[in-house]
């Protein structure tokens, strides 16, 4: 199984499985908010997905036909039902596709997503689009925090996994202490590389709950 970004959702309603090939629910995405926006320019003005600032962050909370309904990082209520080829993967880029769903009755037919270890997303300062600078901040924070496995190749992200729950909970905090003395993120240096972070997939506390203290790799068929 790929990393969780190709991770495949599944959901069971009675007997109706629905299958993606495109983005999942929860999934971490830019959208077009079709409304009007301050887009730098002097006032406001109608959205359209040939304007780079009206591709805002936000995640998928459900699914619509051809379209994805979802929820704006910044909150607002207005506009969330946005068609697929508007919205796109946080992480790659790519376009997300319209879910596709498939009639079925057969409970062995059922596919689980791959557990993955505890991940978290840390978001670099805008100085990461710089290649070398990147690669110091990668390689400081990857033997800082000891990870067992680094996702990188994103230009503002790096990924972060660890089979140990704990050891994941206390980098989370280490560097969230620093990061919540920001008043701006997008303007604060407190950490010298990140300016975000946060968990990918259940939390620590969801994984102890449930006794996955430890991360152990699942052979997939």
């Amino acid at each position: 199984m790929g990393d969780f970004r190709r991770v495949v959702f599944c959901c069971l309603l009675t007997v109706v499985r629905c299958k993606m090939s495109g983005c999942i629910m929860g999934e971490m995405v830019w959208a077009v908010f079709q409304g009007i926006a301050d887009l730098g320019r002097g006032g406001y003005e109608q959205c359209n997905a040939a304007h780079d600032g009206c591709w805002f962050p936000a995640r998928v909370a459900s699914f619509d036909g051809d379209f994805y309904i979802v929820e704006w990082d910044d909150g607002d209520r207005l506009h969330r039902r946005v068609p697929a080829g508007l919205v796109r993967r946080r992480f790659t880029e790519e376009l997300c596709s319209v879910p596709v769903v498939y009639d079925s009755d057969d409970p062995e037919d059922l596919w689980q997503p791959s557990e993955i270890p505890c991940t978290i997303l840390l978001r670099l300062h805008w100085n990461a689009s710089k290649v070398k600078w990147r690669k110091k901040a990668v390689s400081k924070l990857r033997k800082e925090h000891l990870p067992d496995e680094v996702i990188g190749g994103f230009e503002w992200h790096v990924i972060f996994r660890f089979r140990v729950v704990n050891q994941c909970e206390r980098v989370f905090k280490t560097i969230h202490k620093v990061l919540k003395t920001c008043a701006d993120p997008e303007e604060c240096y407190a950490h010298e590389y990140v300016k975000g972070i946060e968990y990918v997939g259940d939390d620590p506390n969801t994984r102890k709950v449930s006794g996955r203290h430890l991360h152990e790799q699942r052979d997939e068929l």
